[in-house]
This record gives structure tokens, C-alpha cells and sequence, in this order.
């Protein structure tokens, strides 16, 4: 999951360094975004902003597969929603 993580916090439209996963990491970009999902499911806008592939060595009777799904929002800010409707917005998370 190490390098899932490392994929998520690489900054975006940056294409891994061998041509060949380059070549899947933008197939998958736009595969995934002719699923016309959209934000949130709601099939408005791209269904996914980027996609990011790491490699590693490995056994050859195994092979792991980590996946990390996480909005932008996410990773960017917290907010907090009262009972009395108000919301506080943390934008240093």
C-alpha cells in the first residue's frame, strides 16, 4: 500500500518514467473517464482527475494489487457540520 500512497500524493498529469506504464497510466485515464460516472456519481464532469501506476519487484507466484481511492476534497480540507446547520471549514488538513 506504500506505493499506492506514493501514486495518490504524485501531482497530477505527472506520467510515470517507463513509456510503457506511461502509455497505461493514460489508457486507464481515459477508459475511466469515458465511463462518464462523474463526481461523486452523479455523471456530471470527468469520473476520474488522474491516474498513477507504481511497480515494484515481486515473487513470481504472487501478484499484489494495492488501490487507493480518494477525492481531492478529501486530501484537502475538513469540514464540520453542526445540528444548527452551520459549517466550519478547515482548509489546513
Amino acid at each position: 500500500m506504500k506505493l499506492a500512497k506514493n501514486a495518490l500524493l504524485k501531482p497530477f498529469k505527472v506520467r510515470n518514467s517507463n513509456q510503457k506504464v506511461a502509455e497505461i497510466e493514460e489508457e486507464l485515464y481515459e477508459k475511466l473517464n469515458e465511463l462518464k460516472i462523474g463526481a461523486m456519481g452523479l455523471g456530471e464532469g470527468p469520473s476520474v482527475l488522474d491516474v498513477h501506476v507504481e511497480m515494484a519487484a515481486r515473487h513470481p507466484a504472487s501478484l499484489p494489487v494495492g488501490i487507493v481511492i480518494s477525492c481531492w476534497a478529501l486530501r484537502h480540507a475538513k469540514a464540520t457540520i453542526s445540528a444548527d446547520g452551520s459549517v466550519e471549514i478547515d482548509t489546513s488538513a
